[in-house]
């Protein structure tokens, strides 16, 4: 979990356009990302990638707050899709136009009186090169059946990432995905919390189920997807 992984598009021409997607850095949770009871974190010496004029950083962000805004490398992220769960279990896809610095600092924003619930929470980062700024599909659900299934249409040369944030009582959470990769998998501090994320690239246009199964149910859930075709 939470290792590098790059997931780039293969069998298409050299003539066509294309977005490919990394996840570009280990995603870890308190007390090296959260850390404090703050109503803002900031989320230092995150992996950027390679430096590009077609890059755009992806930052899903999960936390146990709700969550009010994101800047990526001092650029303000757009809300892409949001979702709030039971539980204040959100989840929260933004984006921005990063395109000098291999690393730079996250910055989340939350509401709520500083305590220890905003030190639940962490994030996933993906740089993508040659994608649209514009999602082209996205998906939001707070369902708590389990396994959980959304699908999601992903453009010819696309790209699509998604991400979890739940919580069962009595245990913390393992999940399995379908339809996408796995890209990481972490639990909170003084919760019986899991967030995850995964992605998928397609050649083709497609319609892909992701789901997430959780080993133990789910009491409260909030879970988001998009899309993105080339540019």
């Amino acid at each position: 979990m939470g290792v590098l992984s790059e997931n780039t598009i293969m069998g298409a021409s050299q003539t066509e356009a294309v977005a490919t997607l990394s996840f570009t850095s280990s995603v870890t949770w308190y007390p090296d990302i959260f850390d404090g009871e703050s109503t803002t974190q900031n989320v230092t010496g995150r992996s950027f990638g390679t430096a590009a004029s077609d890059r755009h950083i992806l930052v899903a962000v999960a936390t146990s707050q709700p969550i009010t805004g994101c800047t990526i490398g001092g650029v303000t992220g757009t809300e892409i899709v949001k979702s709030t769960g039971g539980d204040d279990m959100d989840t929260t896809i933004y984006i921005a136009s990063v395109t000098s610095g291999t690393s730079g600092t996250i910055v989340v924003t939350m509401s709520g009186s500083a305590g220890e619930l905003h030190t639940r929470g962490g994030l996933g980062v993906y740089a993508m090169y040659g994608g649209s700024a514009t999602a082209s599909d996205t998906f939001t659900t707070t369902s708590t059946t389990d396994p959980m299934s959304q699908d999601i249409d992903i453009p010819a040369g696309g790209v699509a990432i998604a991400i979890t944030h739940m919580n069962k009582g009595g245990g913390i959470p393992a999940l399995t995905w379908s339809g996408f990769t796995e890209d990481y998998e972490l639990t909170t501090a003084n919760a019986s919390q899991t967030s995850g994320g995964g992605s998928k690239t397609s050649a083709t246009d497609a319609t892909i189920t992701v789901g997430v199964d959780s080993d133990l149910g789910i009491s409260n859930n909030g879970f988001v997807g998009a899309s993105f075709g080339p540019a």
